[in-house]
């Protein structure tokens, strides 16, 4: 009796160790005759200054293991090397393997062992699992080890990437493509058919099974692929024996299941002896005359010229290049009949000069030679009130080749001519003389080498009706260059060409507007454009039946935004595709030659459609593809802003955010520290691009260039966070940036690591700014104004997209907000009347009279304007300065945009002021960009400058000084008596600064150019994204970041140095987190007592961190 119990008792033991095996290590046993090696734990660890993996491996089979075998390690899916194992591990055994690695490694990693036995059962012969470096060492007993556990928690149970055990392998494994070479085999053909399968699991599979299907014969192979990889692997090559289209059915045996897939696209065709060949047999559809910006569409005509049709599956390939370059290819894949033709259409936008285009396809082509001529531009906007002449083009005939707007070489000699259009709504009368004058680089009749003009048009026959245009050439002048005063010799680089019309000052007709009268153009020098043929070719006849192009199937569908008032789809481009259908259900709901449409209408929340996107060739209609939109709430909300008057839009690149289209146009810039002008006759030529929207929730922006060579895209101020996406098509790069809420600001968008022209946009996008109540006034479109003060206690709102043009003085309590634009575009050089800035505080500037200055007499110790307020306005291309705020208090910049490009061109400049706060601004200058100075008997004091972004092209960023104490000068400066004895610059706090590119002097500087004490100063994060050191406009080439010393340079005449104070006179000033390219700023010319560096800045540094405002 006991020894049957004592056999019960053996048996229930027996049982429960083999339930409690699968419990804890995850494999089940597997009744076998033989052995079976199953890997139950796998670990890293370092000892002695060495990193090892490990294995435990256990024999649950019924014998003992009859063969050596190899036991792999895999770290982070890497081969690290392979152990060798001796035969004989007995029934129910347990052992451990080890091997040490060679490299180095760190954190968690995930490894893998895999033994290469063919035992009882080879799924269970590999282990994946993730362990961090650091583990303890095991226990070197594995047959009375614990549980394997993860490192984070060390009581629980093992935890791996492993499957559940109840999930075969075979449903982690699927074939994700079956494809062929060549792509149009042909019967006898040994033809290539690839099988590629993707593991989603966490176990090798190893030595699979596969096989293709292709009519009565099988193609095999085996396949092997690691975890969460994809593999593609050759099966025995096919051999067809007839044409037509076939199947192809592939499978991987894995453990006895199959995973299968199939293709139905193998197109074969007849063997060589029957004759099918397409060949490009005809190109036209062009007119005879063509002018640039014509949109031409070329006709291509294939035909099989064989006797044999040519079945669907069949491709060729179309290539039409224009001037050797490709710009469209198209993959035909229809059956062609013996004799047949299949249409394909190209369209081109045509660009003067000639052009050789060549229509192409498997040896056969067919080119023609066409003329594109130019085509004066004689648009305008007309207006009623009288006479208004315009210019609205120029151009030019080189006389030296005798070309009309053709190639210009250096040293070419080029006679000008415009077009002048009336564009008011009364006749200019006969009799009155009406002349061109053409400027040279700014030159005038007495300067730069003189100016030329056409003064003939001014007889009887000279009267010009409304909208009427009249072609001047140039037929005087009194330059000298060319040897005649009329024409001019080209000088190589870019050249700016000007023409004025206007009628005779001694017998004018009177004009709606004489602001208009001028046109610039800019000319780069060598010029070329292509030559032009003798003689052009032909359109061939292409009016035949022929088969339109069927489109390829529309893919990657989705709804990009979907509320109560708008639809959003966008889809990639479709083979051969023209244009696109979009339904609603199975109505046609619009056509579009995009890969995007927005619906509009009223739409219910909660609400589901569905949509389907067809592309379209011809009369050829594509299969489409169906999605679901079901309407959601509003949860974002743009406004966007087109391109404003008075600037031009950019030719190169276009944007849209969530759909709505934002206007990107061009304002002058700085380029680097290159000067391009002087106070006297500064005349920018550099262009950069601008793009305002506001935006609360999220904000997708879609930016179009009209370019495909763009490699990268870089966002400005990087440590932001934001980046791109892009992708080329239909000979554009289009780039898409996801903003979210919190995002707003201002940025730099930079292609292919350049910041210049069209290589660069300036995005201010920023929160969306409500219209005030109580509005003084409104700027809603375009204004024009000398001077406009703003009146004590008054609002000037200036309107997204609207420009006011000249000049604003604000008074006490006054505040200017907007999205709109303050220009000085079209004022001529700094000096004179031209010297007033944009923007004004506390302090008007010297008025003149002709040539005689008058004084306003507020020098000194007169306050000029307190509690300020101007919030959200963009401020281009000043004359010089961009902001004064002078002898002020308690005054507020806010989300205040400013580029500067002139001589001169600081941006925001404070001085003699306190209480002022300069908050979310973007400053690119000329000169420098934030300035503190003393200019008067009041202490620039208490100033916080935070949140800001500077771009400077060149001199200082940061910058304290040169004038620290300038005496409140008046017309004649500088004058002793005007001395400040207690003059001072004290609590300053710069705090988050990015500075995006610094391209001439320091970001963090102080100059204290007349020697007074200078103190409590703050540098609290400054981040340089870019910097190069400048030379220009006495940049001394140093590369350095922060200085601060007193200036005792004689050669300084702006400065005083008229006080006496022995020993340094700048103290007590911090700086950290100055962050320069990832690295430290450099330092030198510091001459500071009690400098702090690196230490942390307290929050009551400034007394205020906002001001109040009543």
């Amino acid at each position: 009796m006991k020894g049957k119990i004592r056999k019960i008792l053996s048996l229930l033991m027996a049982f429960t160790m083999v339930m409690n095996l699968n419990l804890v290590t995850g494999y089940s046993v597997k009744a076998a005759v033989g052995y079976d090696v199953v890997i139950t734990k796998v670990g890293i660890y370092q000892k002695d200054g060495a990193t090892k993996v490990y294995a435990d491996y256990k024999n649950v089979g019924a014998a003992s293991v009859g063969s050596d075998f190899n036991m792999s390690f895999y770290v982070n899916r890497e081969s690290i090397g392979t152990e060798k194992i001796a035969a004989g591990l007995g029934a129910g055994k347990t052992a451990r393997v080890e091997y040490t690695v060679s490299g180095s490694y760190s954190g968690k990693c995930l490894v893998t062992a895999i033994a290469d036995i063919n035992d009882g059962n080879t799924s269970n012969n590999n282990r994946t699992s993730q362990r961090d470096v650091n583990s303890a060492e095991p226990v070197t007993e594995p047959e009375t080890a614990e549980p394997e556990t993860t490192t984070v928690a060390p009581t629980t149970p093992e935890t791996t990437t492993e499957a559940p055990t109840t999930k075969p392998i075979s449903d982690h494994v699927k074939i994700t493509g079956i494809t062929y070479s060549p792509e149009n085999p042909k019967v006898g053909d040994t033809v290539k058919i690839t099988v590629t399968a993707k593991n989603e699991g966490d176990q090798m599979v190893m030595n699979k099974h596969v096989a293709v299907k292709i009519g009565n014969q099988t193609l095999t192979g085996t396949i092997t692929i690691e975890a969460h990889s994809e593999v593609s692997m050759n099966v025995s090559p096919w051999t067809p024996t007839e044409a037509g289209v076939f199947t192809a059915d592939a499978s991987i045996d894995i453990e006895g299941t199959k995973v299968t897939a199939s293709r139905s696209n193998i197109a074969v065709a007849a063997a060589a002896t029957e004759n099918m060949e397409a060949k490009v047999v005809a190109l036209g559809g062009f007119p005879s005359e063509i002018y640039e910006g014509d949109v031409i569409t070329f006709t291509t005509l294939v035909k099989n010229t064989g006797n044999a049709d040519i079945p669907a599956g069949t491709k060729h390939v179309v290539n039409m290049a224009i001037d050797g370059s490709s710009f469209q290819t198209v993959t035909l894949s229809q059956d062609i009949p013996a004799g047949g033709y299949v249409k394909i259409e190209s369209n081109w936008t045509a660009t003067r000069g000639g052009h050789t285009i060549v229509s192409q396809m498997e040896g056969s082509d067919v080119t023609k030679k066409i003329n594109v001529k130019r085509k004066f531009n004689t648009d305008y906007t007309a207006v009623t009130g009288g006479v208004d002449m315009v210019v609205t083009d120029i151009g030019y005939h080189n006389v030296t080749t005798g070309e009309d707007d053709g190639t210009i070489n250096v040293g070419d000699i080029i006679q000008f001519k415009a077009v002048g259009v009336n564009a008011g709504d009364t006749a200019k009368p006969a009799g009155v003389k009406c002349g061109m004058a053409f400027y040279i680089n700014g030159s005038t009749y007495d300067t730069g080498g003189g100016m030329m003009w056409d003064d003939t048009f001014r007889g009887n026959d000279s009267s010009l009706a409304p909208g009427e245009s009249h072609i001047f050439i140039t037929n005087g002048g009194n330059r000298t260059d060319a040897g005649h005063g009329h024409l001019w010799k080209a000088t190589e680089g870019t050249n700016t060409v000007e023409a004025y019309i206007n009628d005779d000052d001694k017998d004018k007709t009177d004009e709606i507007n004489r602001n208009n009268n001028r046109k610039t153009v800019t000319i780069t020098i060598p010029y070329i454009v292509n030559s032009y043929f003798d003689t052009q070719d032909t359109a061939d006849n292409v009016n035949v039946d022929a088969a339109d192009v069927k489109p390829g199937v529309v893919t990657g569908l989705t709804c990009t935004k979907s509320n109560e008032t708008k639809v959003s789809l966008s889809w990639n481009a479709a083979d051969n595709a023209t244009s696109y259908n979009v339904y609603k259900g199975s109505e046609l709901i619009g056509t579009t030659t995009d890969c995007s449409y927005t619906y509009t209408g009223t739409f219910n929340v909660g609400d589901t459609a569905s949509y389907t996107v067809k592309a379209v060739r011809g009369s050829a209609v594509g299969d489409g593809a169906t999605i679901q939109v079901t309407t959601e709430a509003t949860t974002s909300e743009v406004q966007a802003y087109g391109v404003p008057q008075t600037f031009d839009a950019s030719g190169d690149v276009s944007m849209t955010v969530n759909d709505e289209s934002v206007g990107v146009f061009k304002t002058r810039v700085y380029e680097e520290d290159k000067r391009i002008g002087t106070y006297a006759t500064n005349n920018p030529v550099t262009f950069g691009n601008v793009a305002i929207f506001d935006y609360k929730g999220d904000a997708s922006v879609r930016i179009k260039v009209n370019r495909t060579d763009i490699n990268s895209v870089t966002i400005r101020p990087t440590r932001k966070g934001l980046s791109a996406t892009q992708e080329t098509k239909d000979g554009a790069t289009y780039i898409t940036i996801n903003m979210k809420e919190g995002q707003q600001g201002q940025y730099s968008i930079e292609f292919n690591g350049s910041y210049k022209g069209a290589n660069s946009i300036m995005l201010f996008a920023q929160d969306i700014l409500n219209k005030p109540d109580n509005v003084w006034k409104t700027i809603s479109s375009y204004e024009k104004t000398d001077d406009l003060v703003v009146p004590e206690g008054k609002i000037l709102w200036i309107e997204g997209g609207a420009v006011l043009n000249g000049y604003v003085h604000c008074m006490n309590n006054s505040k200017i907000i907007g999205r709109g634009i303050i220009t000085q575009n079209n004022w001529g050089p700094w000096g004179g009347n031209n010297r007033r800035n944009p923007v004004s505080v506390g302090y008007e500037p010297v008025y003149y009279d002709g040539n005689t200055p008058k004084n306003n007499g507020k020098g000194g110790t007169e306050l000029g304007s307190s509690n300020v307020q101007v919030i959200g306005i963009s401020i281009l291309d000043p004359t010089g300065w961009a902001v004064n705020i002078r002898n002020s208090n308690n005054v507020l910049f806010k989300d205040v945009n400013v580029v500067s490009a002139r001589s001169n061109g600081d941006g925001i400049t404070i001085q003699s002021s306190y209480n002022v706060f300069l908050d979310g601004c973007f400053v690119r200058s000329s000169d420098d960009s934030i300035v503190v100075k003393n200019y008067d008997n009041i202490n620039a004091h208490d100033i916080r400058v935070e949140d800001c972004t500077v771009w400077n092209d060149i001199a200082q960023c940061l910058e304290i000084g040169y004038e620290t104490d300038m005496g409140g000068a008046g017309s004649s400066r500088c004058e002793a008596g005007y001395k400040n004895k207690d003059a001072k610059i004290y609590n300053v706090l710069f705090k988050n600064i990015d500075v995006v590119h610094r391209f001439h002097k320091g970001v963090a500087t102080i100059h204290n150019g007349d020697n007074i004490p200078i103190y409590h100063i703050a540098y609290d994060g400054v981040y340089v994204d870019h910097k190069t050191k400048g030379t220009d406009n006495g940049g001394d080439g140093n590369d350095i970041d922060i200085e601060a010393y007193a200036v005792n340079r004689s050669d300084l005449s702006w400065t005083h140095n008229w006080h006496d104070v022995s020993g340094n006179t700048i103290s007590d000033v911090w700086y950290t987190n100055v962050n320069v390219e990832g690295g430290n700023a450099t330092v030198g010319n510091v001459q500071i007592t009690d400098a702090h560096w690196g230490q942390t800045i307290s929050d009551d540094f400034l007394s205020w961190k906002t001001l109040n405002f009543n």
